[in-house]
This record gives C-alpha cells, structure tokens and sequence, in this order.
C-alpha cells in the first residue's frame, strides 16, 4: 500500500511502500531474506524539474538500489511534467541490529524564479533474526491478552498504600536508541542534534549534586535499552509446557541454563508467549504471564484463564523474555527523591552535629572488646555518637575482617542505648538479609522488635529462626502504621522501596545500614535513603569492600561512564574518606579493618600484598585454617596453596559466549573425591562436602561441573548435594574450608578474545581477589599458567606458589 510521504507546492510527491508514517518508513525484518522498499516519485505539476538521489547510512553494504535510469547511481534525471519514476531499495542482513539511512532527494526547477529544494525521508529497518542457538529469536506478536496475577480480595498491604509516594512509569523516550547513545560516546564530533548534545556533554561530565537525577536517568535508560537488547537472545520458538499438576492456572515451561541466571528471572517478571499454530481464520494472541517461581530449569507460570482453557497437550509455544522495569522504575524514583541530601552524596565534612567525645560500651561480641580489636570497637563507638552526621560512616575491610560483625554489634548496641530509635537494615540479597537477621536475634534483641520484610513475590525459602517476625505471604505484609511500631526492620536494598511507597516519613528511621554495599549500582544504594533519610537527624551507615566485585552492569562501554562504580567506592575518593598527611585515615568518618578471622596466611599472602598495603593481620582460628597441614595430597605439607596446572583445550557451545572446559572439570573431579575419602594416618578430621566450594570464572563451567558431580559414584554416607558450585560472583560474602577454583582459558585462544570486556574474567582483579579468599584452610587453583600468566596478579600468585612449591606440573614439563 502506498502513502504519500511528502509533496510540495511545486508539484512534487514522494510516495513508498511500504507506508510510511511523518516521512518515517519504519520496517521490522525477521529473517534474513531480501526486502524491498520502493520510493515513487511523481511531478504532477505544470514544470519541469531536474532531481538526484542519494542515500546517507554507515551500513552501505546492506543496502543495494536500483532503478531504470541510473539516479541511484548519482545521475541526473529530468523530471517532466505528469512524469512519475520508481527507485528501488533492498536490504538483506543476517545480523540483527538497527539499521538506520536517511533517503535524499534534490530538485532543481528549469526556472530560475523557483529555488531549489530537498525532500528527506527517514528508513528504519529493525532486523530481529535469531542471535543465539536453540532457534531462540524475537517473536513477531500480534495483540496481547493482559492480566494482572493478584487474588480477587485486594490484600491490606495494598489497600493500604493507597500510593503515598507513586511510583511512575520512567519510560524511554521513544527517540532514544542504543545505537544513537553508543555513537554519541564513541563519536568526537559534535553532535548536531541538541538533545543528543545535551546528553553527550551530561554523560561525560563529573557527578555532581546539580545534575545527580538528570545524570542518573540517563544511565538508567542506557542500562534498560542494553538489557532490552540482551534478552531477545533467550525468546524461544515452537517451545512446549506442560500443566502444574498442583496448580490449576500454572504452565510449567523449561528453560535451559536458567538456573544458571541465563535468562535471570524470578517471581513477578513477566513474559508473553503466543501459539505457535492457529486454526484458519483465528487471529493469534499473545499472553502475559508471570513467573510464579523457578525451580531448577523450569518456569512456573501465573496464566491468563482464557490460555489454561485453551491449552492442550505438545501444545507449540513462541516465548518472548521481557526486562523487569519494576526495579528499574524503584531506581529512577530514587535517583528523583535526592534532594536535600547533597551533605549526604557529596559530603564535605562540616557537620550538623558536634560530638565532644565518643561513648564506652560493653560489647555483646566477647571478640570486639578495644583490646582485642581496636578497629571494630571504634567504628562502633563512632557509630553510637553519630559523629561523621550528616556524611555516611564508612567501614571497609578485606573479606574476613568483620564487617556484618560490626552491623551486628551497632545494631544491638542502639537498640540498648536508645528506647527511641528505628533501625533500616539492609543487604543486597535476601541470604544477606537472612544471616543479618539471625545474628541480630541470637540472645540479646527481643523477636517482637525486629521484623524481616520479604518482597510479596518472593517464594524461596524462609529460616526457621525468623518465622516469628515476618510476612509469611502477601496478605500478612504490615500496614504501615504497623510497621513504624518495630524498631529493627531488615529488608532487601529493592524491596525498601515499599517503606517509601507507603509513606513512612523523612526521619522515622534514625539509622539506616546497608551492609555490603560496595556490591551494588549507586541508584540501587540509595533505595533506602531517597525519601527516608534526614540528613539533620539520621545516620546513614555504608559496609563493604571496593577491592571486591563491584556492580554488575550490562552496558559495554559501563566503565567509561562510572556505571560500575558503587556509592561506597565513589564516596571513598572524596578527600574527607582520604588517609590522611601522616598515612592515617580519620575515624570520625571510616574505619579500615586489618585484622581478617577466616583464612589461613598463606592464602591471604597475595590479596594483602596486591589489595590491602600489607595492613591486614592474620587472626583466624588455628584449629580450623591449619586443620589440612600434612595433607597427603599437599606438596609442601604446611603450605595449604595448590596451584595444579592443566594443558587443556577450552569450549564453547553454539553461540554462547561462556567457556567450559572438561580437562579442568575431570582434574577438579579427582581433587573431591581425594577431599572426601576417609582421612589416612596423622588424625585429620574427614572432609565433607558441605566444607568444600568450587568455583568457576565462568557459567558453562560450573554446569558442566554440576553435571559431573551429579555423575560421580557417591562415596558411602556422602551427600554431594551440599557440595556448593557457582561463580565467582555466587561466592562473593561466602566462606568454605576448601575452595577449589577452575580458571577454563587456554593459552591458545584467550589472547584474542579476551579483548572482549565482557569475556576479561581473568583480567579483572575484583575478580581475582573474591576468588582466592572464599578459602578458609585449603586453596586449590586448576588453570593453564600460560594464560593466567599475561595477567599481573594472577602472574604474581603463580609464582608465589612456585617459591612455596606448590606448583604442580603433571603434564607439563617444567621450564626450569
């Protein structure tokens, strides 16, 4: 069908099909064959005139064109009276993208009393043919059957937020394309549109307070758009379900690798999946539905009642992963609810609040008297008198050295001192907020004080300890009235959000803590201060480690613009969290914790000479860090290290980017199995599994790991089943006995493509200081030396094996 594009006074219109809409031919392509877009040009009018053609994009070798009188070709062309002419333009491309060209046209009257002029139309071709294996592609869909997944009775939660503080949309505006944002970032040049100036010149200026929200919306958008753009790799065509026998308005839907977080979903994200085959003269619907829960490799699904009645067994399926915004609309929120906060985000040192002196206690934990450790008892001394107010109180330490044993303690500590003060306690994930909560009711605070917050979809597994002081479903979530009443509530960083949604005013918590927070985007961080805090009256209390991973960003080039920077990292550049002329930082605003309880020295040797100055103290259990000295299966047998090199061949399956290799998961597979046997001679107690961790730099190896355990002869009375396996990113704040750690990359091949950002695990030292301090008594490292050797601290830790001979070289030959 053809639609007129544009015309002119002088007699002249631009037509094409397909239609095109505002001088816009938008054309969405799904598999790679050729397309034609057809321009017709016609003079009907009463003068001449002679016009050129020509196309401007990046992408040329897309495009072919052709028509009869070579104007394509940059000829002229007379267009006479009642004249019309046809160009034709064809595009073919089997990569997905966006492709984008802009169509000129020239005119020039034979009259010289009529001027000259252009007519320029917009193509934009989507291309959305499949990127990843397991014919997972993006899914043309036509209408969508939509459903809210709430019961019929409103619960009270709801019906008592009544949206105090509503929640927008923070969609991106429909003009804003990743390709246009890369372009911007990676072009020198000015850009001559001026939103897109505006943009450039905010993306690369400094955070400040005066741009902060305007800053942050921008990067937020840029991280939907990437995410946006990841996902369409997991859609799924001529996919099965099968019924949930145990719910009614379930459909079960497996997904290979998302136990492995590819695609990462969990309760309350939405897909829609539309039939594969409709009966002629059907129109085919897609269907909104919502993961209930995920259990292994499948997917649980919250269905429309209209798709339950219809389904029917081997059913055919197209399924297509949509982006949870709810999180990010919670980030935006934040990054808006800021102001009056500068002294908080920006602190410079003058202080609301004047302390003379700091105040004496008497520990809970018998470990954290002044003489046993001096660096905790101060930060919970500086933390009791508020003295960095109305700048957070930083406290940052190597893992092991106590940074939840400070929360802990603060907390308690608070809560004995102050009848009137009201305690948020926050963490990243819920194991975090867990093993928060746990501790802080271990003896010494009351249960009906403290309240554990869960999210209303959440649907893992609730402690045994905490039964007593949470919301068991989403009809038992507090009203908010209710919840001012606790003194100590724990939550996720997310899911505090609901405090603000519900109106709890600026102020009401006296103290906010938010451990681990190095781990996380500044705009998650500032959930539970955005809307909350009150800089005059209320102390904001950030733990971490900036030595370890940081924020996990999807966009490639997130580095440039800070992305993965936390709050805690960012804060401790400013001077005020600076050491000092004489080396020594200043405790009214952060301590530094140097005396580490989990492992074993010689394993902490590398990380503390690379990371931490040489500060850190070893004070660890000797029972438990030297409990594998004279392992007979240990080279130097009071030298717990074990670098095991392997001459093997890395893989990859398909298209995906992640590596595995079976030399290394077979070697792995002999050091379990020499852990769990029954212990010889010399008294050492037997391993058991649930002492050992093994970790992996990247996903496709831990599955295959996984698969191997899963394979293996159990031994008599051993339950492979709490042997832990992950990536490093799963055992960050996780401690084990043993770790064993699987490097995957061959010297052959990881040259080249760890050019590659998102393939640089080796390369990447947050990495590598996480990895090799899980180990609380026994480090075993399985790798190619030759490509973990290109890498400075890994080229360090190999040769401080081979000093300690720990260096085992079975199918190499030494080169010494």
């Amino acid at each position: 069908m053809e639609k007129q594009m544009r015309s002119t006074s002088y007699g002249v219109s631009v037509t094409s099909d397909p239609q095109a809409k505002d001088g816009k031919i938008c054309l969405s392509v799904y598999e790679p064959k050729v397309q034609v877009v057809i321009l017709h040009v016609k003079n009907y009018g009463d003068k001449s005139f002679n016009f050129t053609f020509d196309i401007d994009t990046k992408w040329k070798e897309y495009f072919t064109l052709r028509d009869d009188s070579g104007v394509s070709q940059g000829k002229q062309l007379k267009l006479k009276q009642g004249q019309s002419y046809t160009i034709n333009i064809l595009f073919q491309s089997e990569d997905a993208g966006f492709y984008h060209a802009r169509l000129n046209l020239g005119f020039m009257p034979d009259l010289p009393s009529i001027p000259s002029f252009d007519i320029t139309n917009v193509l934009e071709i989507k291309m959305l043919a499949s990127i990843a294996p397991f014919k997972r592609r993006p899914i043309p869909r036509g209408p969508v059957r939509c459903f809210k997944p709430e019961r019929r009775a409103t619960p009270k939660w709801k019906k008592d937020l009544k949206s105090y503080v509503p929640l927008k949309e923070y969609k991106v505006p429909h003009y804003v394309k990743l390709h246009t944002l890369v372009k911007l970032l990676e072009d020198n040049s000015v850009p001559r549109n001026s939103w897109q100036r505006n943009v450039k010149a905010l993306l690369k200026s400094p955070l400040s307070m005066k741009n902060y929200s305007y800053k942050f919306k921008w990067l937020l958008y840029i991280e939907e758009l990437q995410r946006n753009k990841d996902i369409k790799q997991y859609n799924m065509v001529d996919v099965s379900m099968s019924r949930d026998p145990s719910r009614r308005d379930c459909l079960i839907l497996q997904v290979p690798d998302v136990s492995q977080n590819c695609p990462f979903l969990r309760p309350g994200d939405q897909l829609v999946v539309t039939p594969s085959e409709v009966s002629e003269g059907s129109k085919s619907y897609g269907y909104e539905v919502y993961v209930f829960y995920v259990e292994n490799d499948q997917v649980f699904l919250h269905c429309h009642r209209e798709l339950v009645n219809l389904f029917t067994d081997n059913m055919k399926f197209n399924v297509e992963f949509t982006v949870d915004r709810f999180t990010i609309r919670i980030q935006h929120r934040a990054a808006e609810l800021v102001s009056g906060l500068r002294k908080v985000l920006f602190p410079t040192g003058t202080s609301f609040y004047k302390q003379t002196e700091v105040p004496t206690f008497s520990p809970f934990n018998s470990h954290m008297t002044k003489e046993q450790n001096l660096e905790q008892y101060t930060a919970v001394q500086h933390i009791l008198a508020g003295s960095s107010r109305p700048a957070p109180y930083l406290v940052f330490g190597s893992p092991g050295t106590g940074k939840t044993s400070i929360v802990v303690e603060a907390i308690k500590q608070i809560d004995k001192s102050n009848a009137s003060c009201h305690i948020l306690a926050c963490c990243h994930t819920n194991s975090a907020a867990d093993r928060l909560c746990i501790r802080l009711l271990e003896n010494d605070v009351e249960v009906h004080k403290v309240y554990r917050m869960y999210a209303v979809y959440h649907k893992g597994a609730k402690p045994q300890e905490l039964q007593k002081c949470c919301n068991k479903s989403e009809d038992d979530l507090p009203t908010r009235k209710e919840l001012m009443q606790y003194t100590i509530v724990v939550t996720t960083l997310l899911n505090a959000s609901r405090l603000v949604t519900k109106g709890i005013h600026q102020g009401h918590f006296t103290h906010i803590f938010v451990d681990e927070a190095g781990h996380t985007v500044e705009t998650e961080c500032i959930i539970p201060l955005a809307g909350l805090l009150d800089p005059f009256t209320s102390l904001v209390v950030l733990t971490g480690d900036p030595k370890q991973l940081g924020p996990i960003v999807k966009f490639s080039q997130a580095h440039k613009l800070k992305m993965d920077v936390s709050l805690l990292e960012r804060l401790m550049d400013i001077d005020l969290y600076k050491k000092d002329k004489s080396g020594a930082f200043n405790n009214r605003f952060l301590t530094k914790l140097l005396k580490n309880y989990r492992s074993h020295s010689a394993i902490l040797e590398i990380p503390n000479e690379l990371f931490y100055e040489r500060e850190l103290q070893y004070m660890a259990d000797k029972a438990i860090c030297n409990s594998y000295y004279g392992w007979q299966h240990l080279p130097t047998k009071d030298f717990p290290l074990i670098f095991h090199a392997v001459a093997s061949v890395e893989e990859r399956e398909g298209n995906s980017l992640s590596f595995f290799n079976l030399a290394e998961v077979e070697v792995l597979m002999q050091y379990v199995v020499k852990l769990l046997e029954k212990p010889g001679k010399g008294g050492r107690k037997r391993t058991h599994p649930e002492d050992i961790g093994i970790l992996a730099l990247y996903k496709k190896q831990v599955e295959k790991i996984r698969k191997a355990l899963q394979e293996m002869k159990t031994l008599p009375g051993v339950n492979m089943d709490k042997l832990k396996v992950g990536t490093v990113d799963e055992f960050q704040g996780e401690q084990k006995k043993v770790i064993l750690l699987s490097t995957v990359r061959n010297s052959t091949i990881c040259q080249g493509q760890d050019q590659m950002p998102s393939l640089n695990f080796i390369g990447n030292e947050k990495r590598f200081n996480v990895a090799v301090t899980r180990a609380q008594a026994l480090l075993i490292v399985v790798g190619d030396p030759k490509a973990l050797e290109q890498h400075l601290c890994w080229a360090r830790f190999i040769d401080y094996c081979k000093k300690n001979k720990g260096y085992l070289v079975p199918f190499l030959q030494a080169e010494e």
